[in-house]
This record gives C-alpha cells, sequence and structure tokens, in this order.
C-alpha cells in the first residue's frame, strides 16, 4: 500500500452563511448510528396509545397530534455527513427536545417513476403517491395533477379532522398550483421572509397542527457551484437550510403547551444532484435523506431505502388516518426498538489482498485464490501495488479470484466488496475494475465496477456500478467522476433488503454515495469475481491504472463499517491491519 499518500490531514468542510464569505470550516463529531428494521402501521392507535403520548399528570388526555413536514430542496443525503448541520442532526439523534428520539435514513429514495424533477417529487410528497397517480411527471405539469383522487396531505388532514389547521409555506412558485383551499393557508415568499416568520407563527397559541415547509437554498446552491461534487457555497446553503429549521424547532419547543403537545418532526428531500444538475438518472439525483422524530419513535437507522413519501403517510397515521386504506404508496416509518447487532468486520469476509507479494496472497484461510491472467496487461504487483497497462485486446489481462464463483451469500446476494484505484484521466474502452459478469453486455447476472462509463450529464467518462437485471434490464449507480493519478477508494454494497449502494471515498476525505432499488439483481452467476477484467478472463478493454486493498464479504457491510475503511485506508492501514 502507498500509505504515505493517504495520510493527508483532512478537515471537513462545514457549512457558514451562504452570503460573503461562502461558508466556515469545522469538524463534524460523528455519531453513533443503529441500522434497524421498518414497522408498517395499519391504523394511528400504534403512535398515538400508551401512557408516552399523555400528559404528565392527567393520564385520561392525550397529547394533541402536531407535524412539521420539512423539505429541503436539492439536498443530498450525503451531504449530512460533510455540512454543518446541528438541527437534522438535532432530529436525528431526538436531542432536540426531551422526551423525543430520532430516527433517519441517509439511503432515502425520490419518487421511482419519474425523473428526480422538482414537480414530480414535490407532488409525490405532498400527496404521498408515485408520478403515475399524480400524473406530475416533469416541472410544469404540477397544475394539471389528478389532486380530486389524490389530494394532498393537509387537505386530507384537515378534512378529516376539521378542527385541525394546516399551514403550507413554500418559496418555489409551482407550489402554488395546488387547488386552494379555504382549510389550508398558503403563504408564498422568500427562504428568508419564511425563515424568519415561520418561528412566530409556530411560537404563536393558534400554530397550525399541520404544516409543510419548503426551502430552496440547497437547489440554488446546487445549480449554481455544484451538488456534486460538493462545493462550499452548496455546504453553506445546506447550513443556512438547516439554521432555519433550528429556529423553527426552538419557536416549538419554546411553547409554553409544548408538554401537552405530541410533535412528530419530518425532513427531507425533493432530490439530490450530480455536477449542477437533476432530473438524471442513476442515483446522485435521487438519493435523498429520510429523518423523523417524535416520542413514541424508537432511534435508530431506517433499514433499506424508503421513500421521502413515507415521511407524509408517518404524518397520516399521526393523525389517525390510515394511508394503506387510502391506496397511498407511502408507508408509515418507525424504527425497530432493536438495534441490529455489532458483528465483528472479519464476519462474512472471503477475501482480502494488500498485494504485498509478488504473487497476491488472500489474507482469509481457504479463501479465493488469486491467479494472474493475460499478458502485458499485469505486469503484476510493484511496491504493494497491483498495476495494470493493458491497451488493447491483445494485452487484456487480470486477476481471477479462483473459487469465488463457488460462494453463497447472505440472503441469496447480500454482497460487499471494497477497493482502493489509482486512474488516470482516460482508458481505453470501458475496462473494469472488479466484476464477476459477463460483460460484453449490461443486462447479464452480475455486477461490474467499471473504470470508465459516460452516464447522463457527464462531462468526462467515470466510475459506474452496473448491475444486471435478467427480467428488467440494467442498473447503472452512479457515475462518479475520477480524480486522475489519485488514490481513491470505492465500496458496493448490496444490502438484505435489496438495495444497492455505491461508494466513492474522494482525496479531500468526503465520502459520497447514492443507491438505488435491486431486489431482483443476480449477484451469483457461476462466474468468479476478477480485478482488471469481467467474470469470463476475456473482456477486450484492459484496464489501465492501479489497484490496491481488494476485499469481499458474503454480507452487506454498515455503512459506519464503509466510513471506518474508508478513513482507516487514508491513515495508511490496509484490511489486514483492521483484523
Amino acid at each position: 500500500m502507498k500509505k504515505a499518500e493517504r495520510t493527508e490531514c483532512h478537515q471537513d468542510v462545514r457549512g457558514g452563511t451562504p452570503r460573503a464569505d461562502g461558508g466556515l470550516n469545522a469538524t463534524k463529531t460523528e455519531g453513533v448510528m443503529m441500522k434497524s428494521g421498518i414497522v408498517v402501521f395499519a391504523t394511528a392507535a400504534v403512535l398515538l396509545a400508551g401512557c408516552e403520548n399523555l400528559k404528565p399528570g392527567t393520564a385520561a388526555t392525550p397529547r394533541k397530534p402536531k407535524v412539521l413536514l420539512v423539505m429541503f430542496d436539492g439536498l443530498r443525503a450525503d451531504a449530512l455527513e460533510t455540512a454543518h448541520v446541528p438541527a437534522i442532526d438535532s432530529l436525528r439523534t431526538g436531542s432536540w427536545a426531551p422526551g423525543y428520539a430520532g430516527a433517519w435514513s441517509l439511503t432515502g429514495l425520490a419518487v421511482p417513476d419519474a425523473r428526480p424533477s422538482s414537480a414530480a417529487n414535490h407532488t409525490a410528497i405532498s400527496t404521498a403517491v408515485n408520478a403515475k397517480k399524480t400524473r406530475v411527471f416533469q416541472n410544469g405539469e404540477t397544475k394539471k395533477g389528478d389532486y380530486a383522487t389524490w389530494p394532498t396531505w393537509l387537505t386530507r388532514v384537515t378534512a378529516a379532522r376539521p378542527e385541525t389547521t394546516a399551514l403550507f409555506m413554500f418559496s418555489w412558485k409551482e407550489n402554488a398550483d395546488y387547488p386552494p383551499t379555504d382549510r389550508v393557508r398558503f403563504i408564498h415568499d422568500t427562504d428568508e421572509h419564511n425563515g424568519a416568520a415561520l418561528p412566530k407563527i409556530l411560537a404563536a397559541a393558534n400554530a397550525p397542527d399541520a404544516i409543510q415547509y419548503f426551502i430552496d437554498l440547497p437547489d440554488h446552491g446546487g445549480h449554481r457551484y455544484g451538488f456534486y461534487p460538493f462545493s462550499r457555497t452548496y455546504l453553506a446553503a445546506v447550513h443556512q437550510a438547516d439554521a432555519y429549521l433550528g429556529a423553527a424547532l426552538e419557536a416549538i419547543r419554546s411553547r409554553p403547551t409544548f408538554d401537552q403537545e405530541d410533535w412528530l418532526v419530518l425532513a427531507t428531500a425533493d432530490h439530490g444532484g450530480y455536477l449542477r444538475s437533476h432530473g438524471l438518472w442513476g442515483g446522485h439525483s435521487s438519493t435523498v435523506p429520510i429523518v423523523l422524530s417524535g416520542r413514541n419513535i424508537p432511534s435508530g437507522r431506517l433499514a433499506g431505502a424508503p421513500h421521502h413519501y413515507d415521511l407524509t403517510a408517518t404524518a397520516l397515521v399521526h393523525f389517525g388516518l390510515d394511508p394503506a386504506a387510502l391506496g397511498l404508496d407511502g408507508r408509515p416509518l418507525v424504527t425497530s426498538a432493536a438495534p441490529a447487532p455489532a458483528r465483528p468486520l472479519g464476519d462474512g469476509l472471503v477475501a482480502a489482498f494488500d498485494f504485498q507479494t509478488a504473487t497476491p496472497e488472500n489474507a482469509v484461510k481457504d479463501g479465493p485464490k488469486a491467479k494472474l491472467v493475460g499478458t502485458r496487461a499485469v505486469s503484476g504487483v510493484e511496491d504493494g501495488i497491483l498495476r495494470f497497462h493493458g491497451t488493447n485486446a491483445m494485452e487484456r489481462g487480470g486477476v481471477v479470484l479462483e473459487g469465488s464463483d463457488k460462494l453463497s451469500f447472505e440472503h441469496g446476494g447480500d454482497f460487499t466488496a471494497v477497493v482502493w484505484a489509482r486512474l488516470p484521466a482516460a482508458q481505453s474502452g470501458d475496462p473494469v475494475l472488479f466484476s464477476n459478469k459477463d460483460w460484453d453486455k449490461g443486462v447479464n447476472p452480475g455486477l461490474a465496477l467499471v473504470a470508465a462509463k459516460k452516464m447522463e450529464g457527464a462531462r468526462a467518462p467515470g466510475v459506474v456500478l452496473n448491475a444486471g437485471r435478467p427480467n428488467a434490464g440494467r442498473i447503472d449507480v452512479g457515475q462518479f467522476d475520477v480524480e486522475p493519478g489519485v488514490w481513491t477508494f470505492y465500496a458496493v454494497v448490496r444490502t438484505a433488503e435489496g438495495v444497492l449502494v455505491a461508494y466513492q471515498g474522494r482525496s479531500d476525505g468526503r465520502l459520497n454515495w447514492c443507491c438505488w432499488p435491486a431486489d431482483d439483481i443476480v449477484v451469483s452467476t457461476g462466474l468468479p469475481f476478477a480485478l482488471g477484467q469481467d467474470g469470463t478472463g476475456a473482456y477486450p478493454h484492459a484496464l489501465t491504472g492501479d489497484l490496491d486493498d481488494f476485499a469481499l464479504w458474503t454480507r452487506a457491510l454498515g455503512h459506519d463499517e464503509i466510513k471506518a475503511l474508508f478513513r482507516a485506508g487514508r491513515q495508511g492501514l490496509a484490511l489486514r491491519d483492521l483484523l
């Protein structure tokens, strides 16, 4: 391992004011995250029952339900671990108010049946149904939505509970195209105005019971300066948006009647972004954060990849409505009280190569054996690095992991692979970093981390994760832009819930990721895993670049495990050192 090249001192860029100085630098303190299951509620009784929902000293009087649903425009899920977001962090931990707990997902998904544009996702969040039902697929179509069949959640709540008051506060003009109602107050103004006005509204004795609050700032920063890789101004905009949320939480917490109220605070985003755009397939624009905090929510990470409109369904349950009976796509979310048990890092590990010997040796006893194949494409191990110099079909080669075709994966497809790569700016063709499929066609079963594929909206080819869906085409997750000549970390995880997550750890110390539903992919193909080659060992485009510290698990590593591997590598440690 080239340890000296991975020991750069790094301090995460955190947000500041998005005006004069463009942001602040600070260090983020990592929290402890737990992975938990998803529980679906059929009725509101689960959230409304029990002594936790009762006013202290008056066991027969339930607290009054209140909901604040916050929608950040253009907030990537991975920005929450880079930007300075103390308000969102306080929701995740439940520390924003005594007696509250938090749950979250950093692999949430936008609406599945439309591109990640604003209108389709604003409407999906507002109605808790997908685009096929609302008929809002892109910007400019909000006014044409089928709200007679699929009214907004604010309309449903005020119709079912006439005593309930509701507010929709927003800055994006197309949100004004939802049908007006005398039961729901609309406030359309700038983020700055709304950010100052909402705390005053929340502090009033007659504050609305159901509130949907839209903040545009992250989207504005992303379009001007970039969603990914993060710009300092984007992170500053995220921080300012979080500050608006923080002011709203302070107003709620300061209410004289707060102890008699049962607040459910929900936060998500309509979409993420790639470079200066969104509305693009591939995960960068569709992976969003999901955060909820309430009195009756056990703390923990939501499993899988819930959708942002699941929060809306959760809000309806809080007011006594049954999303399933209403035919909604959103499912109420809350984490299981018991976190998944921690597992040793070596549990499920079947291959670990740090290339410290001329013939690559697997640190896992009885694991797959490495075999060099091909000609000049692989010069072999040099200075603790696996080097590839192939440029054409006559020089193709790679490292085949003999025996990996016989591996048995947990839950029929749980899988993790990690690798460090140092790539040039360009490749000849579209070679792979690792694969266990026939890469001749992307729809073929198996996985391939591709070194050079140009996806929609990209300036140049980058690193893309491909998975075959034999009955439904292919999945391409990414792309992650190449930092030429720089060691970069990549990880691929397929979870038990059928979610495919791709990670990139960049030279600035930031870990970026995006995800895609993949419950129908085939991981076991009958072909072995290979480095610098596909599973056939005969792909005509040879990889150019260096690989190091490749590891393979037959289980899904958790987010914190992936993060720990990345940070350890930056400190010069190999996986063998961690084990």
